[in-house]
């Protein structure tokens, strides 16, 4: 086994046993090294997380997704910009 595909092992038994960021971790390290299609299907189900949707962003390109990434994202933070419908006397 070589080294890369030692850290995808490490990093997917840490992935299954829960640990909270490996998943975050994992996808990007399958992308590049050429699974970046097996990385985005993984990040997919948890793309309403921040971490997750940046993850997923990251290896959308690499998987030919890109199209998709924004579809699956949560929304971006507040700006603190008032909108019409928070603007004084609308």
């Amino acid at each position: 086994m070589g080294r890369v595909d030692e850290a995808i092992e490490i990093t997917r038994v840490r992935m299954k046993a829960g640990h909270p960021p490996a998943p975050a971790s994992y996808a990007p390290l399958l992308a590049r090294h050429g699974r970046a299609e097996e990385a985005f299907t993984l990040l997919l189900p948890h793309a309403r997380e921040l971490s997750f949707a940046v993850a997923l962003v990251d290896v959308a390109s690499a998987a030919g997704r890109d199209e998709e990434a924004p579809l699956c994202s949560p929304p971006g933070p507040s700006t603190g910009v008032p909108t019409s419908r928070g603007a004084a006397g609308a």
